[in-house]
C-alpha cells in the first residue's frame, strides 16, 4: 500500500529529525555546563 509506505517514510523522517534535535540539545547542554564550570 502506497499510503502506508508514505506514512512510514514520514514517520521515519520525523523520528530522525527528533533524534538529531535531541543530540544537538544534549551537546548544547554539555557545552553550557562546561562553560558554567569555567566561571
Amino acid at each position: 500500500m502506497l499510503i502506508w509506505r508514505t506514512h512510514l517514510l514520514i514517520w521515519r523522517t520525523h523520528l530522525l529529525i527528533w533524534r538529531t534535535h535531541l543530540l544537538i540539545w544534549r551537546s548544547h547542554l554539555l557545552i553550557w555546563r562546561v562553560h558554567n564550570a569555567w566561571l
